[in-house]
């Protein structure tokens, strides 16, 4: 997980430039957190975009290690979100944006997973691909940085993902938004970084909610609509 995220944010690799076993064992593990976390609803919410993508590599990824088990739940999965685009649409992860059957597969992945972790089964696969180099504990760092600096067009990709933040942060109306808010404050604050937003309670009623960590040291959760956009202090949800 660490060398294909730092491929990826370091080394600026695209993603049919990362090894394809580690792509897919990245992407299984992927779907192994959000079903832990928040179930196949959450997963199916958080990565809408890239489902077919990352449900093509963990089918590849859990024949390789041969989860059989695991592989049945997340066919149902995607059979499911084929049959069901609209209801698959309307997931949340949270009360009230659940399919029934989601929470069925949810009791059989856990199970499966008291059985035998997909981590469990995932070692000897990994231990068998033939790209893979293995070198000490001390070296592994300097190793894992000669393949970021390898990339001969890291450096112009470095120029243009910079301009482009700086592009998002000055036009995005969640990013501008959260950053009125914060500067809105009695004390104002500069947002340094904004998290994964999710529904939450807040004000008597479910709004997205985005954790944004502060100059002042803080983590305040921002609410960005088309019409208001406002800051609160974690203890208020």
């Amino acid at each position: 997980m660490d060398f294909v995220n730092t491929m990826l944010d370091q080394g600026l690799y695209e993603d049919h430039e990362i090894p394809a076993s580690a792509r897919q064992f990245f992407h299984t593990y992927l779907y192994g957190l959000e079903v832990t976390n928040g179930g196949h609803s959450q997963f199916i919410r958080n990565y809408r975009g890239g489902f077919d993508k990352i449900t093509s590599d963990a089918r590849l990824a859990l024949a390789g290690m041969r989860a059989t088990n695991h592989l049945a739940v997340l066919e149902q999965m995607v059979a499911w979100v084929s049959e069901h685009p609209k209801e698959a649409e309307e997931q949340t992860g949270f009360d009230g944006g659940r399919a029934s059957f989601l929470d069925r597969l949810d009791d059989l992945f856990h199970e499966e997973e008291d059985s035998v972790p997909l981590l469990a089964r995932a070692v000897g696969w990994i231990a068998s691909w033939p790209e893979l180099e293995i070198v000490d504990d001390g070296e592994c760092q300097e190793a894992i940085l000669d393949v970021v600096m390898a990339n001969p067009r890291r450096e112009p990709l470095l120029r243009h993902r910079s301009v482009f933040h700086l592009k998002a942060v000055m036009t995005s109306r969640l990013q501008v938004g959260i950053g009125l808010a914060c500067a809105g404050l009695r004390q104002p604050e500069v947002k340094l970084g904004v998290g994964e937003g999710r529904m939450l309670d807040i004000d008597g009623e479910k709004q997205m909610a985005f954790p944004v960590v502060t100059n002042a040291g803080s983590v305040l959760l921002c609410v960005v609509t088309p019409t208001h956009a406002a800051a609160y202090p974690v203890s208020c949800c």
